[in-house]
Formats: C-alpha cells, sequence, structure tokens
C-alpha cells in the first residue's frame, strides 16, 4: 500500500478526513454519531497498539464518549454504583406468602 501513491495519499488524508468527521458529529444527528464512536474507539486503539501512546488512547475515547453522547445525557455513573450496592430484598419462601393479605391505602 505503501508503495503505490493512492495507498499513500489514503493513509496521510484517511486519518483528517476521520478526525473531522468525528468533530463535525456534534452537529449531525445522534444515530450518525453513534455508527462514528466505533469508528473513532477503533482508531484510536491503532493509534495506541501502534505507537504505544495508551493515555493518549484513554483521553481520546473518554472525550469521544463525551462527545458523541446524546444532548443532555446524565455522565454520572455513581448513580449506577448505588443501584448496584444496594442488597436486594430477600424473597420470602412461598409457604409464608399469605394468601389474602389486606390492602392498605
Amino acid at each position: 500500500m505503501v508503495d503505490n501513491p493512492l495507498g499513500v495519499a489514503a493513509l496521510t488524508w484517511g486519518p483528517l478526513v476521520l478526525e473531522i468527521v468525528l468533530a463535525a458529529a456534534l452537529l449531525l444527528p445522534q444515530k450518525v454519531r453513534w455508527a462514528l464512536l466505533p469508528a473513532g474507539i477503533l482508531f484510536h486503539l491503532g493509534i495506541a497498539v501502534v505507537m504505544g501512546l495508551w493515555s493518549f488512547a484513554f483521553a481520546m475515547w473518554a472525550g469521544l464518549l463525551l462527545l458523541l453522547a446524546p444532548y443532555g445525557h446524565d455522565p454520572r455513573l455513581t448513580r449506577l454504583w448505588h443501584k448496584r450496592a444496594q442488597p436486594a430484598e430477600p424473597e420470602r419462601p412461598a409457604a409464608e406468602t399469605p394468601v389474602n393479605e389486606p390492602v392498605h391505602a
């Protein structure tokens, strides 16, 4: 691919076009942004693997998630942790479940 001038041009301009499209995704509909997210993640994964820039890749992945998330999306993950940390209410065995329990308002 690097022996062919078209291949060199594609390898040169491809990442630039992808980065410009990712930046312009902020103005595009949400479905398009979700479709671009895997491309951006894989592109930065390639940079991390080939160049060894893992901290750069993690920073770019975080930026992509913030950029491509829906408008008004609440990125607080603590609410998920609190839901998971709450113990589930134990179920009563069928024998202890009253059949005709009155309903109180």
